[in-house]
């Protein structure tokens, strides 16, 4: 399939921009190898206002927040996709600024808390109101239902606008890039369900947490699932040849790969062979400070 992706994407930092009517985006002042041009932030409604992922703890961001809501009829909700710090950090500081609850949804119990230390959580966010799967928030001007989308995160979730038949999809697809499946929190398998979950949805447009609009979703599902198929054999491939470490898997499939990203495609890898492995297509062997994945025996 063709590579649906596309870096295109220069918005003006730290400004409001309307892209439909009752809905407007502002970019945080965060870019990086993975954030690409920053956070997203989207602002739904025009008077009673959803706030969908605030974005990283940064005192021009949550004035850029509170200025462009100022005069409308209020901030209603704070919704965060997922605790990470680029989406969540500033959440706190928006509710007690503004009084508005803060929405989440609450992973697998115990997980978060659980889990060794990982970049990029946000151990100190806690949700007013926790979401289910499925709960819908609503007022005169909008209606929000919450999809549970695990896989990039175990309380990821993407958000239905029902009114525009759009989606807010978190980091769980993106325009500009895949995303990164990093365990223990990063799950393949629930990122696989998540996809075939979204593919079964009718919604035209999907708005991500970072970078452009995804004008096909359907299309950007279909070959993420696709690109998934192809990892995995590739890893089996490699694993035929010889067995290795997530990291040495990694450094032999992603060849052209720049080194500032490999540890992170090193944990997608890590992804895959636990995926392989509660599915008996891999198995490990603890060897010093890393893990040896081979295949089973019989498969060589």
């Amino acid at each position: 399939m063709k590579n649906p992706f596309n870096r295109n994407f220069h918005p003006a930092v730290g400004e409001a921009e309307t892209l439909r009517p009752g809905l407007r985006r502002i970019v945080a002042p965060n870019p990086s190898a993975m954030t690409f041009t920053g956070t997203n932030t989207y602002l739904i409604g025009n008077h009673a206002i959803a706030v969908l992922d605030p974005g990283p703890d940064h005192d021009g961001h949550l004035d850029t927040i509170i200025e462009t809501t100022r005069g409308s009829g209020g901030i209603e909700a704070i919704i965060v996709t997922h605790s990470h710090i680029d989406h969540s950090a500033l959440a706190p500081r928006l509710a007690a600024a503004t009084g508005a609850p803060l929405y989440a949804h609450p992973g697998r119990p115990g997980a978060i808390e659980s889990t060794d230390a990982e970049f990029g959580i946000d151990r100190q966010f806690r949700a007013d109101i926790e979401l289910a799967d499925g709960e819908i928030l609503s007022c005169d001007e909008w209606t929000l239902e919450c999809l549970w989308t695990p896989g990039h995160f175990t309380n990821h979730i993407c958000i239905a606008w029902q009114e525009e038949n759009v989606i807010f999809s978190g980091d769980h697809l993106m325009a500009w890039s895949t995303t990164v499946i990093s365990p223990p929190q990063g799950d393949m398998g629930d990122f696989r369900d998540s996809l075939q979950r979204l593919s079964q949805r009718c919604e035209s447009v999907y708005f991500p947490g970072h970078g452009g609009v995804i004008e096909d979703p359907h299309g950007m599902i279909a070959y993420q699932i696709d690109h998934r198929l192809e990892r995995e054999e590739q890893i089996l491939a490699e694993l035929k040849i010889m067995p290795g470490s997530a990291g040495e898997l990694a450094r032999r499939i992603y060849r052209e790969l720049p080194l500032v990203l490999m540890p992170m495609a090193g944990r997608v890898v890590l992804a895959h062979l636990i995926d392989l492995e509660k599915r008996s297509m891999a198995r490990r062997h603890p060897s010093g400070s890393e893990q040896i994945f081979t295949l089973p025996d019989g498969h060589n």
